[in-house]
């Protein structure tokens, strides 16, 4: 049967690699869709493309295309709508669960839809996934129609005593005991479905009286024992409580998958967008919290009828609030009597536990410490929970919208009306603060004891773990401001180590001695009596530039908290690039992460899986760009130069990329360069200096060997190789450069720049930087380097302006004081981290929320 819907039927977005995923949703329902969609993206690879399909009813093109933004820049992924509420609307599809919509029986027509694939996974919105999703729709299911895991629920219900399923499993199915499987997440066998069924006949099963699940039921029904059961990771529903009930095979299952899910599926009425309370939410949100969507969440009403809201306030929320009030109160004297806040109270309390804790450290008393904080703490942050997030959200946002509707919301208009006008005049930025509130408590009660801590009044230890000298200029001006601040105790830890990767390391030492730093050597022994509270990484590469007992990950496990400085690789925006900066060892274990500016911290929201880490005070090594005067050019260079002008060539090491099967080249071919050079023996206009990456002439074939050579015989060409690259960059009248680092600071220096590029690619830049890379001037041969030049030599540089103003825009807080204001937030981030913090938190919460209660009293008695 042809389908008039969609003539020819939907072709896969890609030729290659293909996996299709498929989804539905109404336009309410949106914001869930965002947060799969971009669980998906964050677990994806670059192995396969990805064809992500949302079936709908109806949805907005706003919203559509808030979907489709998610996808922006991944060559790999591609993201589709199809209406399909009209050919629905033909079927009577009405389920036994009240919240299960129609558009669920969109799955059925998938065989039909894509006539062109031979197979399929389709996966409800109502979900995450932790894994690659492409593992899934690899799973071979051999000549069955579908691979799906087991309904937990349907198992433990059909061992229940008077339970409807077993009828419905019995006698209308007709299926075996516990081969009953959800159809929230499946893998389709597409081939075999249109040879068997009609969409027509599936629907048309779909909408027998008899079913209980509309198109979950008809599944069960036409695929029985064609069935290829899959892990029930892929399927983890969180919310079974019954689930013991079950044979013991699946619930063992059960028990596994909840250690490990793959895929957690949010199934029943209640969703984790409305109640952050419920089991697994958190793994929900911390996908939400990277996407827009998040505040989608936050206003998202309870549908609750409002004959009901009476009962809410009054049965569930008011009589609990009073009881709850009384427990936070005693917490709170108690918490204060511990930490002397109101009064001494010897040899009792969090006080003078964390006081032995200080002094002897045993893992007895770290255990009691530990406990002591969970104890006091928790309670607090449950009644938080149960105050701000269940009690409040949802019905307030029912009150507000009833109110502009004018409808009544319980007898009385002129009750309902008042009742408005009171939440209206609660300060709602201080039950915001209650929920930050509520954060802080959980993250304490879980740091405290699994870092060095820090006793009030000490200073604060923080080690510099030095390995490269060409990514000192990243760490200097907080090197000097942390030396020049009396609460720092400041050590310089040289770590010299044969690593896979050394091509950065191996003048640490001699520079350190040449700049007069003085250093200790690195070792654990120096962690151990040291004890710093911070230690700063120059290098996010633990696996290449780290051997294992100074990789992040120990360092972390040893009680330090991890602050890194991206030193520059938050230029490129191809998937390794993303994996090699937000996912490599150092971000995943890092307390602070130092981004160069708000524009690139919205990256780290979207890629990192350590958003909360990142902090943004501008680009540290820009500080020197103050203090110029520091970085003369070396006499060698300026006499040989003879007054000319001063053409910076900077080279990053030959670069290719695989895309889609296609090998991608960074930068120019060397013959290009090798042709460049011949022009410069010729040119006595200019001198030139060339500034190689450490690793250009690592691969040593003949054609860099050559190009080494031809360099070295020609006289105005100076080659610096030196480990500090500010005194050329900051001498040059004009850069020529292909992908670095370095193209970033040159923005700065107010002097034209030419930006290369491989002839068949050009490398995606990030959102953040990529305004100030498109104002230079670009090329990719020597024809381009040449022009370059003698526009330069004409006076010429026509995006002067164009550059100032990318540059301010890209680097907005370059002001000489990065390096001091990075000082200033490891300060206090290490302060605050401090229980007796929490203790001037909580008073201040004591009397915001007297405040808030006062108002809420009010408002029970308008309710009543």
């Amino acid at each position: 049967m042809q389908l008039s819907y969609f003539e020819g039927g939907i072709r896969p977005a890609f030729d290659k690699d293909n996996v299709l995923l498929v989804t539905s949703s109404r336009d309410s329902f949106i914001p869930y869709v965002g947060v799969l969609l971009h669980s998906i993206i964050e677990n994806s690879t670059s192995r396969f493309n990805y064809d992500f399909v949302v079936l709908h009813d109806g949805v907005k093109v706003e919203n559509q295309r808030r979907i489709c933004a998610q996808a922006k820049g991944k060559g790999n992924f591609s993201v589709r709508f199809f209406d399909v509420g009209q050919e629905l609307d033909k079927y009577e599809l009405i389920s036994y669960a009240a919240y299960v919509p129609k558009l669920t029986c969109a799955r059925l027509m998938i065989p039909e839809l894509f006539p062109y694939s031979g197979k399929a996974v389709w996966i409800d919105a109502d979900t995450i996934v932790e894994e690659d999703i492409a593992e899934l729709y690899n799973i071979d299911i051999g000549a069955n129609m579908i691979g799906a895991a087991v309904d937990v629920g349907m198992a433990a219900m059909y061992n229940t005593p008077g339970s409807w399923s077993v009828d419905i499993i019995d006698n209308v199915l007709k299926l075996k005991p516990y081969t009953y499987f959800n159809a929230g997440i499946i893998i389709l066998n597409c081939n075999k479905f249109r040879s068997a069924f009609t969409t027509r006949h599936v629907l048309e099963t779909a909408a027998r009286k008899d079913f209980k699940f509309l198109d979950q039921d008809a599944l069960n029904y036409l695929c029985k024992n064609q069935v290829h059961y899959v892990d029930l990771a892929w399927n983890f529903n969180p919310n079974r409580d019954d689930y013991k009930t079950a044979p013991a095979r699946i619930a063992n299952a059960y028990e596994a998958a909840r250690a490990h899910p793959k895929i957690i599926h949010f199934v029943g009425d209640k969703k984790p967008g409305h109640y952050p309370e419920m089991p697994m939410a958190d793994r929900f949100w911390g996908y939400a919290n990277k996407t827009e969507f998040a505040r989608d969440f936050f206003l998202l009403a309870s549908q609750a009828p409002i004959s009901e809201l009476h009962d809410i306030y009054i049965d569930k929320m008011w009589k609990e609030r009073e009881r709850l009030r009384v427990e936070f109160e005693k917490k709170i004297d108690g918490l204060a009597a511990g930490y002397n806040i109101n009064g001494p109270k010897k040899g009792s309390g969090l006080k003078a536990i964390g006081k032995q804790f200080q002094t002897k450290r045993s893992g007895a008393l770290k255990k009691r410490f530990k406990s002591a904080l969970k104890t006091c703490l928790r309670p607090v942050a449950d009644i938080f929970r149960k105050i701000v997030f269940k009690s409040m959200r949802d019905v307030i946002a029912e009150l507000k919208e009833s109110a502009t509707s004018n409808t009544p919301i319980i007898e009385g208009g002129d009750s309902a009306r008042a009742c408005i006008k009171l939440l209206n005049e609660i300060n709602w930025a201080q039950w915001e603060q209650l929920r930050r509130i509520d954060i802080i408590l959980n993250y304490v009660a879980e740091v405290e004891t699994s870092r060095i801590p820090y006793l009030p009044g000490e200073k604060i230890r923080i080690l510099f773990l030095f390995q490269a000298a060409p990514f000192w200029p990243n760490i200097e001006s907080l090197y000097e401001s942390c030396m020049t601040d009396p609460e720092f105790d400041v050590k310089l830890a040289l770590l010299e180590a044969d690593v896979l990767d050394g091509a950065h390391m191996k003048t640490a030492r001699a520079f350190a001695e040449k700049s007069g730093l003085k250093y200790e050597e690195f070792s654990i022994g120096l962690i151990e009596s040291f004890r710093p509270h911070v230690t700063v990484l120059q290098s996010p590469y633990d696996e290449i530039h780290r051997p294992g007992y100074a990789r992040a990950s120990t360092l972390r496990k040893l009680g330090t908290r991890i602050a890194y400085i991206p030193y520059g690789i938050e230029l490129s925006d191809t998937e390794q690039a993303r994996n090699d900066h937000f996912l490599s060892q150092t971000p995943l274990n890092a307390w602070r992460i130092y981004t160069f500016s708000k524009l690139m911290k919205r990256d780290y929201y979207s890629y990192s899986k350590n958003p909360a880490a990142v902090r943004s005070y501008g680009p540290p090594k820009f500080d020197s760009l103050f203090k110029k005067e520091k970085y003369p050019l070396p006499q060698k260079i300026a006499s040989k130069a003879y007054g000319r002008k001063i053409i910076l060539w900077h080279a990053h090491f030959p670069k290719t990329i695989n895309e889609n099967g296609q090998e991608k080249r960074l930068t120019p071919q060397l013959s290009e360069y090798s042709r460049f050079v011949d022009y410069i023996s010729t040119n006595d206009k200019n001198y030139f200096i060339f500034m190689p990456h450490p690793k250009f002439f690592e691969s040593e074939t003949e054609e860099g060997r050559l190009l080494l050579d031809k360099i070295l015989k020609t006289e105005n060409i100076s080659i610096d190789t030196s480990d500090d690259y500010r005194h050329s960059l900051y001498n040059s009248d004009c850069i020529i450069s292909d992908r670095s680092a370095i193209l970033i600071e040159a923005g700065g220096l107010g002097v034209p720049v030419l930006y290369l590029t491989g002839s068949n690619y050009h490398e995606p830049a990030t959102e953040a930087i990529e305004p100030l890379l498109r104002s230079y001037y670009h090329g990719d041969c020597c024809a381009d380097m040449i022009n370059f030049i003698n526009m330069f030599n004409n006076g010429e540089d026509p995006r002067k302006f164009e550059r100032e103003a990318a540059f301010s825009l890209c680097i907005p807080d370059c002001d000489g004081l990065c390096g001091h204001r990075i000082a200033e937030d490891i300060k206090s981030g290490v302060k605050e981290e401090h229980v007796s913090y929490i203790c001037r938190q909580i008073e201040s919460l004591s009397e915001q929320s007297s405040e808030i209660i006062a108002k809420l009293d009010e408002f029970a008695a308008l309710m009543r």
